[in-house]
């Protein structure tokens, strides 16, 4: 397993099993990761526009003969936040009713002060070979009130990929903290790794993988909050690819409500952002120890077997990266809601999730179920369904 550190293979992690104690590429006038090729190609394109006197903002583009998806990216400023509340072709509106939006919307129609972005097409639909105008407001988070004749940037980026049926991502897989920088943990992540690819390869996904180091405190913020520590990351980091950072540890994460891990949103950006990132615990996901599968004295476990867990979440954290959501949402024991695919399972409580196979086993069900045999063991989250995979097939990552 190779680790870089700014595009240079990471010999002094290496050396002295701890990431920190290494210096910045700053120190030893190294390039950074983001010069290394990147994995898919995307044409990139930038848009702007001002805003009407009602604080709306209009994206109008044309897509390619052979553009086989897109993703638009809006970047607010000035703390104002943007979402999206309507996508028109040249046959009329794209329904975005909350069918969809469950599908592939979730961060699009939410309010961000960052950056705002969608995957399209998702299922049912297919990419037109026609115009398209994306229609959003902008509002003052203080009051909610519209921004009006404010100027908005956005990125268009599409891909070419003649094959929707199965193709490959880069995962930027990114070590910060002590704790994620020891010797123990850089094996038990190569093993995690190799059991997310066993589970995405059902989808027909392979990971195009590449281990870094990042500077980083012990605990890091909490990504879903706009902190600019990920942009700097991002920044840094393979371009057009998902970034999955195992830290020591994560602010909002807790492991008694069987939380471990941090998703920004479905259908993450493809370019630098404070949200282009999933962020991993590495003490959540194993009880506090920090040692994977560890029986030992002083060993606090989580589940019967950690390392496979770990596997699962990250598999999970690519599906909501490149545009899938939960196939159920979850209130203590009871649903409150299901994605829109016509060929994934639901149920009404957690009993009934334990007892369906096809809901509990789905890398889309939002957290381990355990078996009930006093082992600390949880069934498998290990396949997606068809439309999960076409979905996933379908973002600008893939190719």
């Amino acid at each position: 397993m190779q680790y870089q550190k700014f595009g240079k293979l990471f010999l002094c992690a290496l050396l002295t099993g701890i990431v920190g104690a290494c210096t910045n590429s700053s120190d030893s006038g190294d390039s950074d990761s983001s010069d290394l090729p990147p994995p898919v190609q995307l044409e990139e394109r930038s848009l702007s526009t001002t805003t009407d006197e009602n604080g709306v903002a209009r994206f109008s583009f044309t897509l390619a003969s052979d553009d086989a998806a897109y993703q638009l990216l809006v970047f607010p400023t000035d703390g104002q936040s943007v979402r999206l509340t309507a996508l028109n072709d040249n046959a009329g509106p794209v329904n975005l009713d909350p069918l969809y939006l469950q599908v592939a919307f979730n961060v699009a129609t939410d309010p961000s002060v960052s950056v705002n972005s969608f995957n399209f097409p998702f299922v049912p639909y297919n990419v037109m070979r026609t115009n398209y105008t994306a229609t959003y407001i902008l509002t003052n988070p203080s009051d909610g009130t519209p921004a009006p004749f404010t100027e908005l940037n956005a990125k268009l980026l599409t891909k070419k990929d003649s094959d929707l049926s199965r193709g490959t991502v880069g995962v930027n897989v990114v070590l910060v903290g002590p704790v994620a920088g020891s010797q123990e943990s850089r094996d038990s992540i190569q093993s995690i790794m190799s059991i997310a690819q066993g589970y995405l390869s059902g989808a027909n996904l392979t990971l195009d993988i590449q281990y870094a180091a990042f500077p980083g405190s012990d605990i890091l913020p909490n990504p879903a909050l706009d902190d600019p520590y990920y942009l700097d990351l991002s920044k840094h980091m393979r371009k057009n690819s998902i970034n999955i950072v195992f830290a020591t540890d994560v602010d909002g994460l807790y492991a008694q409500d069987a939380i471990y891990s941090i998703s920004t949103g479905d259908a993450g950006p493809a370019l630098p952002s404070t949200k282009s990132v999933a962020v991993l615990s590495i003490l959540d996901l194993t009880g506090g120890d920090g040692l994977f599968d560890y029986n030992g004295d002083g060993a606090t476990q989580v589940n019967g077997d950690e390392t496979r867990l770990a596997g699962e979440e990250v598999a999970q954290l690519i599906g909501h990266y490149l545009g899938v959501t939960h196939i159920v949402e979850n209130d203590s024991y009871l649903t409150t809601g299901s994605d829109a695919l016509t060929d994934t399972q639901s149920c009404v409580t957690i009993i009934d999730c334990r007892d369906e196979k096809d809901v509990r086993g789905n890398i889309m069900f939002p957290f381990p179920i355990e078996i009930l045999d006093g082992n600390l063991d949880t069934y498998k989250r290990d396949h997606m369904t068809q439309q999960q995979t076409q979905l996933l097939q379908r973002s600008v990552l893939v190719n």
